[in-house]
């Protein structure tokens, strides 16, 4: 019986004892003279932080994504490239300029498709022969028909066709069917001739493509300067 009353006592005494620890409040216990004393210690914060400065309690530590790298052209590559761009731009609109004068210049051929319609009362047959064989074909005779016919822009084309005639039977060009006014004048270009068959390119282009009409007395001046022309070269 005097046992069990000692044990209660001692539940009772801890029981007491946790709950002053818990509470913070110094206890002192008298039990059987024996004499219990809790002394309570000030929590030092300043320490505390200093111990566990720089310790990573998170248990998973998210890494970063790295970012995704991106190909960009460095400032010196773009300001290197920036001129290299507008040269070949410079280039581009050069040849498109070129070519579009070469075909807008590089007319007057004598039996493209560029040709009106001749409607004359010279034979058709004899003006394709002439087309198709200039060097042997007899031009000083449609020249005559033409003149006697009042046909005048068609008199100034065979004049300029026998101009071409002349200068290919003397070696000075090279003649071909498709080949243009301007080739013939490049091809003389380093002789004397040169000046003279320029002029009389211009006479027969604004004559037959400009659909000039020729009276008798404009057309007599025009017929000199090419039978000069063509006693020159013989």
């Amino acid at each position: 019986m005097m046992v069990g009353m000692g044990r209660n006592k001692l539940y009772h005494i801890l029981f007491l004892v946790s709950i002053w620890l818990i509470a913070g409040i110094p206890v002192s216990i008298n039990a059987q003279s024996e004499k219990v004393v809790v002394t309570k210690k000030e929590f030092d914060r300043k320490k505390w932080e200093e111990l566990t400065e720089g310790l990573d309690y998170s248990v998973d530590k998210v890494k970063p994504a790295k970012p995704q790298k991106t190909r960009q052209l460095e400032p010196a590559t773009i300001e290197f490239l920036q001129p290299v761009f507008k040269l070949v731009g410079i280039i581009i609109f050069i040849v498109f300029v070129i070519v579009l004068l070469y075909y807008l210049l590089d007319g007057g051929r004598l039996f493209s498709q560029r040709d009106k319609k001749i409607k004359s009362k010279i034979s058709p047959v004899a003006l394709q022969e002439l087309e198709d064989n200039l060097p042997d074909a007899n031009v000083n005779s449609l020249i005559q028909q033409a003149i006697k016919s009042g046909e005048y822009s068609l008199a100034v084309r065979l004049n300029y066709l026998a101009t071409i005639k002349e200068l290919s039977i003397n070696k000075y060009i090279k003649w071909k069917k498709n080949k243009t006014n301007r080739h013939y004048q490049r091809e003389l270009r380093d002789t004397v001739y040169f000046g003279d068959f320029k002029e009389l390119t211009g006479i027969f282009e604004r004559v037959w493509y400009g659909d000039k009409l020729l009276t008798r007395e404009e057309f007599q001046p025009v017929y000199r300067k090419f039978q000069n022309f063509i006693g020159s070269v013989r």
